[in-house]
């Protein structure tokens, strides 16, 4: 059996957006007046302090900038901390608002399984450059995407479109994460678990979602058509799919999902989540015409307890795929990021991660963890 040790791990984070508020918006937490710039006219009429030299522009110059800029407000988000979340620059005015954001990740390893042939066993590896657009329009429309670029191929993360009402309801049409299970993630590592290689962690679709949060409940809708591209070839994707390849000739379509989760405890120091989820579609066969199955099951724990958190998610899978005479129907081919794999096409993974998180003021790291993750299938 083969054992991944990883003796270390760099996120280098760069800040590469722009950000603001409008007058009477609300300023980015853990960002001073100090921090923002602001041009234009404020509410009551009065000009604001112009940077030193701006009086060497002419006053239509001015004026232009001022029109362009009302009311506005340029700042600087800091980082969030958890995997996935990126520093951003915000820019934000009565009407609307919009971020840019980016990371570099960046590891050091130790693979003790790798033989001489295989390559090194430790080095400093670049993994991956991401860049993130966020924004909304008024109080109900926003949209969200993420584009990563890897050593070895590049990939569409996700981009949808999305109408939010009551401070309780948000639909969100485009490529989203499916909801189903421990979210954001089943696991704290940077391997993830067994669960995301078949296809049931951090998972992204093409179809619409609804997202419902009344108190302690959430309840996740979801209607995704196909897999994110619509093209189950291309394996220059970050999502675990079914692909297709060689006399592997299966396809995800007409995909429903169902989520729904409670927290006892909401808004304290000491909750516990509990949640069940459901999912069901389509397994479109090329080469004989016919429409095989497939569904999953789950139910998760999520505690936050103080600084620990101890997750627990069971989970059951099965692909029924309509194949010609001679392909093995207890075998599917799913693949991302330019590889392809067969695996069972059915098993139970169960995972348990138990977590342990401070918060520091390290220079530019806000947050520490130690975890222990385990996935078993079966």
């Amino acid at each position: 059996m083969r054992w991944p040790v990883v003796v270390g791990s760099i996120i280098l984070l760069l800040v590469v957006g722009v950000g603001a508020h409008g007058q009477e918006s609300d300023p980015v937490e853990g960002v001073t007046d100090q921090d923002q710039i602001q041009i234009g006219r404020g509410n009551d009429g009065s000009e604001t302090e112009a940077e030193d030299g701006a009086d060497a522009l002419d006053d239509k110059t001015v004026e232009a900038v001022n029109q362009l800029l009302l009311g506005s407000r340029f700042t600087t988000a800091p980082p969030q901390g958890r995997k996935g979340q990126l520093n951003r620059f915000r820019f934000e005015n009565e009407q609307t608002t919009f971020s840019f954001g980016g990371a570099i990740w960046a590891n050091y390893s130790f693979q003790s399984w790798k033989s001489s042939d295989e390559g090194k066993k430790r080095g400093l590896n670049f993994d991956n450059l991401r860049l993130a657009f966020d924004g909304s329009y008024g109080e109900h429309l926003l949209f969200s995407a993420q584009y990563r670029v890897y050593s070895y191929t590049r990939a569409l993360h996700h981009a949808w479109f999305g109408f939010r009402w009551r401070d309780s309801n948000q639909i969100e049409l485009g490529i989203s994460q499916v909801p189903f299970g421990l979210l954001p993630f089943a696991t704290n590592s940077f391997w993830f678990g067994l669960g995301y290689y078949v296809g049931m962690e951090d998972d992204y679709d093409a179809g619409v979602k609804w997202f419902h949060n009344r108190g302690p409940w959430d309840l996740h809708l979801a209607y995704y058509i196909n897999e994110e591209y619509n093209d189950a070839t291309n394996l220059n994707r970050y999502s675990v799919d079914i692909v297709r390849d060689g006399d592997q000739q299966n396809e995800e379509i007409n995909q429903f999902n169902a989520r729904l989760a409670y927290t006892f405890g909401e808004g304290t120091e000491s909750s516990s989540e509990f949640g069940i989820s459901g999912e069901i579609g389509q397994l479109d066969n090329l080469t004989t015409d016919r429409m095989g199955e497939h569904w999953q099951a789950a139910v998760h724990y999520s505690g936050r307890y103080g600084g620990w958190n101890p997750e627990v998610q069971i989970a059951r899978y099965e692909y029924s795929p309509e194949n010609p005479p001679g392909i093995d129907d207890r075998l599917v081919l799913m693949g991302n990021l330019t590889s392809t794999r067969l695996v069972a096409a059915k098993g139970t993974v169960v995972n348990l991660n138990i977590r342990r998180f401070w918060d520091v003021s390290w220079g530019p790291f806000k947050k520490f963890n130690a975890y222990i993750n385990y996935s078993h299938q079966f």
